[in-house]
């Protein structure tokens, strides 16, 4: 799992919040926990840092898991709260859960731990998670309102072409008030009836084919003045016009302006490009490759005289040629282009002034030719004025204008161009064309040239980057232009960013009407104050069952039951006089509804019409009437759990009366069933069905054949419910005079397997018994059934596991005193030993049964010294090499004594390794560090420092100091550091001692 948990553990015994983090751990947690014991440590340890989870002990000597509780509350972290406790009773467990505990877990059942624990972090990651997607649901919300409030649009909605809704921006539009436009005919903003009916016509053509429509025309303001209008329709409800259209209008007057200002530019700008007196040529490794006409009636030269010729050719000297080309590197080089006047020599000997100005194709390598153009000085002046006069009259243009060669060099621009990008005019033209689109709108830049190549010119949006990064959308007519023999890119390119938004706002707002009137699983209204429905969406149509075409112009209340309809009506009419909005629930047919009525006030303060969303919430009451029934059903189970120990009658009296309660019956019975099912034997009454029964010497045994009702669910083997008590019924046999008055009944088998065990019944409840009954009845007496099984199992366990031990404690007690008998030098040798590793296993974490283990090992480990001839053992002196090789098969003899006898524990391996050391030095397999088990290496620090601290024949004692010290000197050699380590500690620390 590697999972990393946090963990604050509210606790006294640092084994016992040891042993809760070991158990974590040992389920793949990467634990983190802190352990705190009084209140102001807990504060301390919350203040500090974040947690995943709280475990609390109920009773500690200085606190307690209630205080602890109000601590975590007070607090305000979402995440799990758990008790723990040796012995809690069960009303302080039910009132720890109802304070806000989340679960609690019983120290002698440790198993429910780490489940208990799982299923609440996944809880609270629930919890977290629907938090975070309630906030996202406020902030879209929260979005779509400024949207809708900031569009820059006029925006209104008709019925039958009468204005029933209009935005601000609309009245500023057409210098009405809102009093004057709704409910007026639209007809009033029109200056004809002609165009009046074309703009219907063609909107309604639109709306049919695609579903929305769009139409330039002409409105009259109040003040009798034209505006020029685009208008973009879409239905209300697609299909059907008459309930209604919503519609954006955009005063695009100052568009058509800029349009007309367009066409005059571009005739200009043409006249410009054709009445250039500009030369032109191409030439790489300063040898002509290509040249203008221009060039040609310049020079006087044919193309076919200049063509493969060297550009010398038009220079009167060598200096001048090469001073001209030295000049136009370095300033290529240094700046992209050069510019120099030079003269040039006819072809017929004369001389003219040419001003040169060079672009090279490649700036990094010249060698791969320059474009040159050249201009004759003489008319420069002429041709600069006239130019700078009709640039003036661009540069007045709002539109930008640029002409650049297929390469992204400008040529020209106007000042808007360069002023509405922030930039200067130089930085503009150092970028070049290809750069002013951004990165998503340049992702089509090559299939824009390939159709502009094609079709030689074309319109298009696009998306422009200014110099501070911000983003304007443009709308740009290209031309492909062909300037004496050279093919140029004219561009005009409209700020449209403006109407982009709008169109973006349209665009959610048809996108929140369709949301909101037809995909909303919640019916909508909308009722004028005599209450007749002006928009209903399809949910409202298919509950009550007509049209949405049908209900549009009728009274709501003819379509409701009458006496529904008189209690809407007087809600309805309370909150149209309030002026605010309400909510109130009904029901109908057995469905409930939420419903939420906001009343649309005019400026007047009067409700001039009612907004209606009614939602179903049949599912949500179901649900919450099955969820207080499984948390009911979930208490009384966890009660249940608690009477471990109980006997079957508290068991089964406890179970009868939660199955009344939670089937909200009056009356209950539990018999259990004998081993063959021919038997019935009554074993607990309700309360309620003791109080009212009359029979006196009522029969607790019921022969199975003799019984009606009661025995159904045994012989059909299913659950069993009668809800018409009183109606003939196969099954009755009827109830004597004095008995329980029965009305309903329900009851059902209790299975273990295949078998039934027990039968479970109820009745008088005031509704109808159905399957969410049975649910709750099979389920409580299956956790009771399964109780009365584990309590029985436990006790036979326990007797098991009682008498296994005494067995083996016995064993081991019989062999150590046959090994002791024979070597009485060495007698308590063993059971001091069996001590010592019990000692030094605790300080090591072992659980209660590895101790019981250890013990046993201990007092076993020499064993093996019975096939050992007394007199060695006995020997006072210092024995033989051999006779020392005879002592060592102890171990092996040992482990062949014990290990065919079935220990929970690896006792015979323990036996085996005990003289096993970690360096490979010991005997008798010669193991070396993991492969020596712990136990083994545990037995080996005992024995070892109980012998030298003990007499023996052949020498005194050496005394408990020395035996540490040989310990201490050869750890991690000979002796394992972690168990040299826990051993030590004993005997400096915790004062141990064999006595």
């Amino acid at each position: 799992m590697n999972t990393q948990l946090r963990v604050l553990i509210v606790e006294d015994s640092e084994s016992d919040a040891g042993l809760i983090a070991r158990r974590l751990q040992k389920e793949g947690y990467d634990l983190r926990y802190e352990r705190v014991e009084t209140a102001e440590e807990m504060k301390t340890a919350l203040a500090k840092q974040d947690w995943d989870l709280v475990i609390a002990d109920y009773n500690l000597p200085r606190f307690s898991g209630p205080a602890a509780l109000e601590i975590f509350k007070e607090n305000g972290q979402d995440i799990p709260f758990v008790i723990v406790s040796a012995a809690i009773g069960e009303e302080k467990a039910v009132a720890m859960m109802k304070s806000g505990a989340h679960d609690y877990i019983m120290k002698d059942n440790p198993a429910r731990l780490v489940p208990a624990v799982e299923r609440e972090l996944r809880e609270a990651a629930g919890r977290r998670e629907r938090r975070r997607a309630e906030d996202d649901l406020v902030k879209s919300e929260a979005t779509l309102r400024t949207v809708l409030k900031g569009s820059p649009s006029g925006i209104g909605m008709v019925i039958y072409r009468i204005f029933h809704w209009v935005n601000d921006k609309l009245l500023h539009v057409t210098g009405y008030t809102r009093e004057e436009l709704i409910g007026q005919s639209s007809r009033i903003l029109y200056f004809s009836e002609a165009e009046y009916k074309r703009v219907g016509r063609v909107t309604f053509a639109q709306i049919q084919e695609t579903g929305w429509g769009e139409v330039e025309t002409q409105w009259r303001r109040k003040d009798g003045t034209p505006v020029e209008i685009y208008v973009n329709t879409v239905a209300v409800e697609p299909g059907n016009l008459s309930a209604g259209v919503v519609f954006t209008a955009m005063d695009i007057t100052a568009r058509q302006r800029a349009e007309a200002a367009l066409i005059k530019s571009e005739a200009t700008l043409s006249t410009i490009l054709k009445a250039s007196p500009t030369g032109i040529g191409l030439v790489v490794d300063r040898v002509f490759h290509w040249v203008n006409e221009r060039l040609l009636d310049m020079t006087g030269y044919s193309r076919d005289e200049l063509i493969g010729q060297s550009a010398r050719i038009l220079y009167c000297s060598e200096a001048e040629f090469k001073r001209v080309g030295d000049v136009k590197y370095r300033q290529i080089i240094k700046d992209g282009r050069g510019h120099v006047d030079t003269q040039w020599q006819h072809k017929d000997g004369s001389l003219i002034e040419v001003h040169l100005s060079s672009v090279a194709l490649d700036p990094a390598n010249l060698s791969a030719g320059v474009v040159f153009a050249a201009m004759d000085i003489t008319e420069r002046q002429r041709a600069e004025s006239e130019l700078k006069l009709k640039e003036r009259l661009l540069d007045s243009a709002s539109d930008s204008i640029f002409l650049h060669d297929l390469e992204g060099n400008f040529l020209y621009m106007n000042e808007a161009a360069y002023i509405t990008r922030w930039y200067r005019k130089e930085e503009l033209e150092s970028l070049g064309a290809w750069a002013l689109a951004t990165p998503e709108a340049a992702v089509y830049q090559d299939n824009i040239l390939r159709e502009l190549w094609a079709n030689g010119e074309m319109i298009f949006e696009s998306e422009h980057r200014r110099k501070d990064g911000s983003v304007i959308h443009v709308e740009i007519f290209a031309r492909v232009l062909a300037v004496e023999g050279r093919e140029l890119i004219l561009s005009v390119a409209r700020d449209i960013t403006e109407r982009h938004q709008a169109e973006e706002a349209l665009r959610q707002s048809r996108e929140t009407f369709r949301v909101l009137l037809d995909a909303t699983p919640a019916g909508v209204m909308l009722l004028d104050p005599r209450y007749i429905v002006l928009a209903a969406n399809r949910v409202v149509a298919e509950r009550l069952g007509k049209p949405v075409t049908d209900l549009v112009g009728t009274d709501i209340f003819d379509n409701l039951p009458p006496e529904l309809a008189r209690t809407r009506k007087d809600r309805l009419e309370e909150i149209k006089r309030s002026g605010k909005p309400a909510i109130f629930e009904d029901s109908r047919g057995g469905l409930f509804f939420d419903n939420y009525v906001h009343p649309i006030l005019s400026p007047t303060g009067e409700a001039a019409s009612l907004a209606v969303l009614s939602v179903d919430i049949t599912d949500r009451k179901r649900a919450e009437e099955t969820l207080l029934l499984d948390e009911a059903r979930l208490e009384a189970l966890i009660n249940l759990s608690q009477m471990s120990g109980a006997s079957l009658e508290a068991l089964a009296r406890f179970a009868l009366e939660e199955g009344v309660r939670l089937t909200k019956s009056k009356i209950g019975y539990l018999a259990f069933m004998n081993e063959d099912e021919t038997v019935l034997t009554m074993h607990a009454w309700s309360r309620h069905a003791m109080d009212q029964c009359a029979i006196s010497d009522k029969p607790i045994i019921y022969p199975l054949a003799a019984t009606g009702q009661w025995g159904e669910a045994v012989r059909q083997r299913r659950p069993i419910i009668i809800n018409d008590f009183a109606a003939p019924h196969p099954d009755k046999k009827g109830y004597p005079p004095g008995h329980v008055e029965v009305s309903r009944h329900m009851n059902l088998p209790v299975f273990d397997g295949q078998r039934i065990v027990a039968v479970a019944g109820v009745g008088n409840k005031e509704e109808p018994y159905n399957e969410s009954d049975v649910r709750q009845l099979t389920l409580l007496m299956d956790g009771m059934w399964k109780l009365v099984q584990r309590s029985q199992a436990e006790t036979a366990l326990k007797e098991s596991v009682s008498q296994l031990h005494r067995t083996l404690d016995n064993t081991a007690i019989a062999l150590a005193t046959t090994v002791e008998m024979r070597d009485p030098y060495t007698a308590g040798h063993q059971k001091r030993v069996a001590i010592l590793v019990c000692a030094i296993g605790q300080k090591m974490g072992f659980s209660a049964d590895q101790l019981e283990g250890m013990r046993v090992m201990g007092m076993l480990h020499d064993i093996g010294k019975i096939a050992v001839p007394a007199e060695i053992l006995s020997r006072p002196g210092k024995i033989s090499e051999m006779e020392f090789n005879i002592v060592k098969v102890h171990s092996q003899v040992g482990y062949d004594i014990t290990k065919d006898i079935e220990f929970p524990w690896p006792v015979a391996q323990g036996i085996l390794q005990h003289h096993e050391r970690m360096d490979g030095s010991g005997y008798p397999q010669g193991l070396k560090g993991a492969e020596i088990i712990l136990e083994g290496k545990i037995l080996a620090v005992a024995d070892v420092v109980e012998a030298m601290s003990s007499h023996r024949p052949y020498r005194p004692t050496l005394g408990i100091e020395k035996a540490l010290e040989e310990i201490t000197k050869h750890k991690g050699v000979l002796y394992d550091p972690e168990v040299v380590d826990a051993c030590i500690k004993l005997f400096t620390e915790e004062k141990f001692s064999f006595d």
